[in-house]
C-alpha cells in the first residue's frame, strides 16, 4: 500500500461513525467506508458467526450499518444457526427485518428467539406474521395459535391470526378472532380494518363501511381505510366509487400500496381519457422507482449470440388465466438458446404450479424476499432478460424491477398497458393489439411487436362444441362472462339497445355471486327499461361448468373500455363469436386483437353505435353464426400445437433482438469510455 493510500485509509478511519463498541465492528465499518463493500460484508458475517460481534452490538449500531448498506448482511448473519445472540437482540433485529420487508430473514430471527424463550407470546406472534409473509401459511398459523394459547388476549396474535384465517378462506373463524382483537383494543385501527375485510366476505357491507369509516382519523392507516372502502364498492360492482376511493388512497399514500389497484381499476372507467390514464401511470409509477440506480452497469457478458438466462416474474403461476398462456412458452422456448427462470411471488401452489415448475429450468418462490434481496439474487444469477408478467395487478414485483437488477427488462401478458416505469425497457405486444403508430405515446416502454400471435393458449383437454341454442327454439341469448366490475353504465346502455331491438332475446351475465351484485346489475338494466325476466344471472363456475355454459349462448358481447381477454379466448374456443368495441388504448383493444388474430374482423366495432348495430345484425344471421360456431376453434390459431411452437420461436426472436440492442449499446458505451 502506498503512503498516499495509507493516509487516505487513516483519514477514512478517523471519520468512521461513532460509537462503535466492538473493535471487529469498527474494522468492518472502516472497510465499508473505504468502498470495500464485499470485504466488509464477508468480515461482518465471519465476525458474527465467530462471536466477535454480538447481536446487541448490531442493534446498538444498526443505523450506522444501514447507512453503509450492511444492515441486510448483519440480519442474515445473526439469523444463521451458527450465530449466537440473546433474546432481546433477536427480537429487535427481527423487527428491523420486518420493517425492511425482509420477511424470510425476520422469520429466522424470530424462530431463534422462540427457541430461546418458547413461552413468549410476542415472539410467537411475530414469528407467525413473518412466516405468513414468507409464504409459509401453515407454519404461520401454528405460531399464531401458540401465541393465542399463551395469551388469549394478545391483540397482535389475535389480529394476525384473524387476518391469516381470512386469507385462507376461514371467514367465520377469522371474524371470531378479529372480533376479540377489536374488543380488547377498540382503538386498534388495523384490527378494525381486518374485521371490515372479513365482513365484506360475508356481504356485511354496512358493518364493513362503518368500521372502515371509523379509522379514517388514524393517519397511519388512512390509506388502507380508503382501500377497504374501495373493496366494498368493488364487491358491489360500482366501478366509479371504487376508483373514487382508490384515488383517495393514492392521495394520502406513503407506501405505494394503493397505486396498483387504482391504476388497474382506472382502466375500466369510461370517464377517464387515454391521455389521463397514461399520465396517471407515468406519475404514480415513480413509487416503484424511488431507488432506481442511475447509469447502472451490469456484469452480464455482452455477447449478442450466447445462450441467455430469461427470468419470468409473476404471482400467477398457478391455476390462473396467465398460466393458460405462459405454459406453452415455458414448454416450447428453445433451450439451446434460452435458460428459463421462474420467479414465483405467491404462496398458492397447485397442479398448474407443479407443471410450470417442471417446465422451467430454475424455480424460485420469492414471496417474502425483500426487493433488495430479490434484486441481489437476480444479479448474482446474472439473468439477462427479466420479464414482468403482472404489470399493475396483484402480487407484482415492480419495485424489484425499479432497482434494475437485469440489463434488459420487459413487461408482457398480464396487464394491458404501460407500467409507466422508466426502468422497464420494453413492452412485448403484437400488431393486432398495438398497431404501429397508435399506442406508442401511451407507453414509457419501447413496444416490441411479435410478428404473429400475441400469446399461445393452452386449451382445455375436453370441451365439445354444441349447436346454437336458439336453433332449437330457445330465445336468442347474448352473454358476457367477463369480470363483473368491467360492466359500467355505458356498456349496459348499449346492451339494453341491443335487447330492445332483438325481440324475445335475453342477456346472460356471469360471475353474479351475491344478492347485492344481482341487485346492482338488475338496477343498471332497469334504468334502461330492461326487466329482470330478460336477464340470466350466473354464479361463478368451475372450469368444466364454465365452458359448458357456452352451450347456452348464441353470441358474446364484450365490455369496454376494459375488454375481455381470457374470456374472449375461451368463448371462441367454444365456438361463440364475440362482438367487441375497439378503442384507442391497449386495454380497449384486447378483444379486437383476439378477433383479428382469428380472422373475425366482422365482429369488431369502431363506435358504440357500430357495436349495437353489429350485435343486432348478427342476431338476425343465425345460419352464418351456426357455421362459424363449428369453425371458430380452427380459426383460433393460438390453441394449435404448431402455432404454439411458432409463437415460442417468435417470442424467442424478440428476446434475442432486445438482447442484441443492449449488447450494441454496452459495447458502444465501452468504446466511448475507452477513448474518453
Amino acid at each position: 500500500m502506498s503512503r498516499r493510500d495509507r493516509r487516505r485509509q487513516h483519514a477514512i478511519a478517523s471519520k468512521a461513525p461513532a460509537p462503535i463498541a466492538a473493535r471487529a465492528l469498527h474494522s468492518v465499518v472502516v472497510l465499508a467506508a473505504a468502498g470495500r463493500n464485499d470485504e466488509a460484508r464477508a468480515a461482518l458475517t465471519d465476525d458474527i458467526h465467530c462471536g466477535r460481534i454480538a447481536g446487541g452490538e448490531i442493534v446498538q449500531n444498526f443505523d450506522i450499518l444501514n447507512r453503509l448498506s450492511l444492515s441486510q448482511a448483519a440480519i442474515v448473519a445473526c439469523g444463521a444457526p451458527s450465530a449466537s445472540a440473546d433474546f432481546s437482540a433477536l427480537m429487535a433485529l427481527g423487527r428491523r427485518a420486518m420493517s425492511a420487508r425482509a420477511f424470510s430473514d425476520a422469520a429466522l430471527l424470530f424462530e431463534k428467539a422462540v427457541a430461546l424463550t418458547p413461552q413468549d407470546a410476542e415472539a410467537n406472534a411475530l414469528l407467525g406474521v413473518s412466516l405468513y409473509q414468507s409464504a409459509r401459511a401453515l407454519k404461520a398459523r401454528e405460531a399464531l395459535e401458540r401465541a393465542v394459547t399463551l395469551d388469549p388476549n394478545h391483540v397482535l396474535a389475535r389480529n394476525n391470526l384473524g387476518s391469516l384465517l381470512l386469507k385462507m378462506g376461514h371467514i367465520d373463524e377469522a371474524i371470531a378472532s378479529l372480533s376479540i382483537a377489536v374488543a380488547r383494543a377498540p382503538d386498534n385501527a388495523n384490527a378494525k380494518l381486518n374485521l371490515a375485510e372479513a365482513f365484506i366476505k360475508k356481504e356485511m357491507y354496512q358493518e364493513a363501511f362503518l368500521l372502515a369509516q371509523s379509522t379514517l382519523d388514524a393517519a397511519e392507516v388512512r390509506e388502507r381505510a380508503f382501500l377497504v372502502l374501495s373493496n366494498i364498492y368493488r364487491a358491489l360492482c360500482d366501478i366509479e366509487k371504487t376508483v373514487y376511493y382508490l384515488k383517495q388512497a393514492v392521495d394520502v399514500s406513503e407506501s405505494g400500496d394503493s397505486v396498483t389497484p387504482y391504476l388497474f381499476f382506472l382502466q375500466a372507467s369510461d370517464t377517464c381519457s387515454d391521455d389521463a390514464l397514461f399520465a396517471e401511470h407515468k406519475r404514480l409509477a415513480q413509487a416503484f422507482e424511488r431507488r432506481a440506480p442511475k447509469n447502472k452497469r451490469h456484469a452480464n457478458n455482452p455477447n449478442p449470440e450466447r445462450r441467455l438466462k430469461i427470468g419470468f416474474v409473476s404471482g400467477d403461476l398457478y391455476n390462473h388465466s396467465v398460466a393458460n398462456f405462459i405454459t406453452p412458452l415455458f414448454r416450447d422456448l428453445d433451450r439451446s438458446q434460452f435458460e428459463v427462470y421462474a420467479l414465483y411471488n405467491n404462496a398458492v401452489s397447485d397442479t398448474t404450479s407443479i407443471v410450470l415448475r417442471e417446465l422451467s429450468d430454475h424455480w424460485l418462490n420469492c414471496m417474502g424476499m425483500s426487493d433488495d434481496a430479490l434484486a441481489q439474487w437476480i444479479e448474482k444469477e446474472e439473468i439477462d432478460v427479466l420479464i414482468d408478467l403482472s404489470g399493475h395487478t396483484g402480487m407484482h414485483r415492480l419495485s424489484t424491477f425499479g432497482l434494475k437488477p437485469a440489463p434488459v427488462q420487459a413487461t408482457y401478458l398480464g396487464y394491458p398497458g404501460t407500467t409507466g416505469m422508466t426502468t422497464m425497457d420494453y413492452r412485448i405486444t403484437c400488431e393486432s393489439l398495438d398497431p404501429t403508430g397508435v399506442t406508442e405515446r401511451q407507453h414509457t416502454e419501447k413496444l416490441v411487436r411479435l410478428p404473429g400471435i400475441f400469446a399461445p393458449f393452452q386449451p382445455p383437454v375436453s370441451a365439445p362444441i354444441a349447436d346454437m341454442p336458439s336453433l332449437s327454439g330457445a330465445p336468442f341469448t347474448f352473454a358476457c362472462l367477463n369480470p363483473i366490475w368491467r360492466i359500467n353504465a355505458s356498456v349496459v346502455a348499449c346492451w339494453a339497445r341491443i335487447l330492445n331491438a332483438t325481440e324475445g332475446s335475453r342477456m346472460m351475465i356471469g360471475n353474479v355471486d351475491t344478492p347485492m351484485i344481482a341487485h346492482r346489475i338488475t338496477s343498471l338494466f332497469a334504468a334502461e327499461g330492461i326487466g329482470t325476466h330478460r336477464l340470466i344471472l350466473q354464479r361463478r363456475q368451475n372450469l368444466h361448468d364454465y365452458l359448458k355454459l357456452h352451450h347456452s349462448i348464441d353470441l358474446g358481447l364484450d365490455t369496454f373500455p376494459y375488454n375481455g381477454g381470457t374470456t374472449t379466448t375461451y368463448s371462441l374456443w367454444m365456438g361463440v363469436p364475440v362482438v367487441a368495441l375497439e378503442g384507442t388504448r391497449a386495454s380497449s383493444r384486447t378483444g379486437a386483437g383476439i378477433l383479428r388474430e382469428a380472422d373475425l374482423e366482422d365482429f369488431i366495432a369502431r363506435t358504440p353505435e357500430d357495436y349495437v348495430a353489429l350485435a343486432i345484425g348478427w342476431a338476425s344471421r343465425r345460419d352464418e353464426l351456426q357455421a362459424l360456431r363449428h369453425g371458430a376453434r380452427g380459426r383460433l390459431k393460438i390453441g394449435r400445437i404448431e402455432d404454439q411452437a411458432q409463437a415460442a420461436a417468435e417470442f424467442g426472436a424478440a428476446l434475442r433482438g432486445m438482447w442484441r440492442e443492449w449488447c450494441a449499446e454496452t459495447q458502444s458505451a465501452g468504446a466511448l469510455r475507452a477513448t474518453g
